[in-house]
């Protein structure tokens, strides 16, 4: 069944034309839609007063709803249907599986621990010139050989850890 729609002038226009009039019409203005980059169509959004995050969140109750008609008639939902109710399904919404609790955990800590890394991140060509404080190792009155030899081992550790690191992130 094709949904009808009455236009300005009293005609009536099939939904799947008035559809496929705006397909064209949006592709001739932003060009198509596979083209346009994610953050670009963020801000054209957001320009013409639309909040991403609010339309994300109506279409997908718009796609719960058509999911739900679905298992009403005891019908499988389409994949593609599926698909797109995953991509859109917010991150407040409580975990439905173990699994997916996991995989929110794991990712939450992989941001956190992006966000911690590059505030420490050092420019490539710091190490090279890298010199540790020798104000504390001057001064003999403080510090015993004992200590010495520690200060000695932990710079050590860290100039290797440093290049370490340096070599992972090369890589």
């Amino acid at each position: 069944m094709v949904g009808q729609t009455r236009i300005k002038n009293g005609a009536i226009m099939n939904t799947r034309k008035q559809n496929e009039r705006l397909d064209r019409m949006s592709e001739a203005l932003f060009g198509a839609p596979e083209n346009i980059e994610l953050v670009d169509a963020v801000e054209d959004l957001k320009t013409v007063g639309i909040e991403p995050e609010e339309l994300c969140s109506r279409m997908y109750e718009r796609l719960c709803v058509e999911a739900q008609a679905y298992r009403m008639r005891r019908e499988n939902v389409p994949p593609l249907l599926k698909k797109a109710l995953e991509s859109l399904r917010p991150n407040t919404a409580p975990p439905r599986t173990q699994m997916e609790l996991d995989r929110r955990a794991s990712s939450t800590v992989s941001q956190i621990l992006d966000a911690v890394k590059a505030r420490f991140i050092l420019p490539s060509n710091t190490l090279s010139g890298l010199t540790l404080s020798t104000a504390f190792r001057n001064k003999e009155l403080e510090k015993s050989t004992k200590d010495q030899q520690i200060i000695d081992r932990l710079e050590n550790e860290l100039l290797s850890d440093l290049e370490n690191e340096e070599k992972e992130d090369a890589d």
